[in-house]
């Protein structure tokens, strides 16, 4: 059965490659050839292996100032698997990139909505869990014929 974590990845990566690639008509004519590399980077982001991010997170630090630095750097901090993994900060900086109109901001606010998601996922994750524990204890009271068993001060 596929883990929880492995299924985040797959539709994570299908709802980012199938707005990334058509990022190229969300851009307005005229539009920078920085911000396409600020998607074709997250989508490298995302298929990298941790070895991979550690290199990309090390890059872009030492990288200088630029349009799309910020951008590369809070995308990067939303991805575990490197020593710059910080999702609270990847948060709070997507939500300060996000309040633009370019497409810059809209990669933001795509990678902010997927974050939610996730989150709300394991919460869910989290309740059933909770849930199953219950009925394990209920069961554990029953006998074989589903009758409650005993309990120690009733013998």
């Amino acid at each position: 059965m596929p883990s929880l974590a492995r299924a985040f990845a797959w539709s994570g990566r299908i709802l980012v490659s199938s707005t990334l690639l058509g990022c190229a008509g969300c851009l307005a004519p005229g539009g920078t050839h920085d911000t396409q590399d600020s998607a074709a980077f997250f989508a490298e982001a995302l298929q990298a292996t941790p070895v991979q991010r550690q290199r990309l997170w090390t890059r872009q630090r030492q990288a200088p100032d630029g349009s799309d630095r910020a951008l590369r750097l809070a995308l990067l901090q939303s991805l575990p698997g490197h020593s710059g993994y910080a999702p609270e900060q990847a948060q709070r900086r997507l939500q300060a990139l996000a309040q633009g109109g370019d497409a810059d901001a809209a990669l933001a606010r795509l990678r902010l909505d997927e974050l939610a998601q996730a989150r709300a996922c394991s919460a869910e994750q989290a309740r059933l869990q909770r849930k199953l524990w219950r009925l394990v204890d209920i069961e554990h009271t029953l006998d074989e014929e589903g009758h409650e068993r005993p309990t120690d001060s009733a013998r």
